[in-house]
């Protein structure tokens, strides 16, 4: 199985240390480099491709970053989109992924649990959500660290270990 594994993107990212004109570059060059991803995804045939969060930056967007999203997941169909919201690009009624209508390849893990998603026989990817920013007052909304994680002898999520569990509460508590 092939897999395209893509995260931390950051689409319109303020760099607030560069000045305007070199940050609108470097946000357009961020598009471009998501663009050749999708593109590159294609020319492989890639059997999957899994979004590990911080696709954009939630406090701050353009208007037309969900229509973009949307579009260059689309161009992927009928090849499977996983998505999982992470601290930047969090789940929740004002996000992105809860606006436009995704086209029907794109699975955007919505829960702060981890979930199963059946790859292969024997290859799962456990996904979650972020809830709420990083440094959200606790029990604002709980969160989870996970990020699409493959397990490719795992069917049991006590066995995993999500991305960025150091042993933390917070991460063996995404796999109860």
């Amino acid at each position: 199985m092939k897999l395209a594994v893509l995260s931390d993107t950051h689409l319109d990212a303020p760099f607030v240390w560069a000045g305007p004109e070199v940050a609108r570059r470097r946000r357009r060059a961020l598009r471009d480099a998501l663009s050749r991803a999708v593109e590159l995804a294609v020319e492989l045939e890639v059997d999957a491709v899994l979004c590990g969060g911080d696709l954009y930056e939630h406090d701050r967007f353009s208007s037309d970053m969900g229509q973009f999203l949307r579009a260059a997941f689309e161009k992927l169909h009928p090849t499977p989109v996983y998505v999982s919201p992470g601290n930047h690009d969090w789940h929740g009624p004002q996000s992105l992924y809860s606006r436009p209508e995704w086209s029907p390849n794109v699975r955007i893990f919505e829960g702060d649990r981890l979930e199963a998603v059946t790859l292969l026989d024997g290859l799962t990817l456990w996904g979650a959500a972020h809830r709420a920013p990083s440094g959200a007052k606790a029990g604002a909304a709980r969160r989870c660290t996970a990020t699409p994680t493959i397990a490719s002898c795992a069917t049991d999520p006590h066995r995993l270990r999500p991305v960025g569990d150091d042993g933390d509460e917070e991460a063996k508590a995404c796999r109860r």
